[in-house]
């Protein structure tokens, strides 16, 4: 777990540098404290998503998303999504960032119940 959490803090600091072009850039974005938290807690969802798909796949469950195939590789296309959404959210947040929040407080929403989903899966098994 300690390690998830480093990963997850890891990712939303090189996510936040990335973002700056130049040094005003950077001082306008970090004004917008909301928009970084609701990143952070996508981030977090998203490494917490990581590792029980993981856990759950050594158990024998399969991936229950269509779109990703069985395997290791559900594992690395998760861990894909993370920084390309976190670019992507912070692009919109430039121009329309109302719609970058709304945008990450549904995607908070929905992988939210996925994690709950999956511990409590994973819970009954344990």
């Amino acid at each position: 777990m300690k390690r998830l959490i480093a990963a997850a803090l890891l990712v939303f600091a090189c996510s936040n540098f990335a973002q700056a072009d130049d040094q005003k850039e950077l001082k306008t974005n970090r004004r917008d404290t909301a928009f970084h938290w609701l990143l952070g807690g996508y981030i977090v969802l998203q490494s917490a998503d990581i590792y029980l798909t993981h856990r759950g796949t050594e158990l024998g469950f399969e991936e229950a998303n269509p779109v990703f195939d069985t395997g290791r590789s559900v594992i690395a296309a998760k861990a894909a999504i993370v920084p390309l959404t976190t670019w992507g959210l912070s692009a919109v947040h430039k121009k329309h960032p109302g719609l970058a929040k709304g945008l990450l407080i549904g995607l908070n929403a929905v992988y939210a119940g996925i994690v709950y989903h999956n511990m409590k899966v994973l819970k009954e098994v344990d």
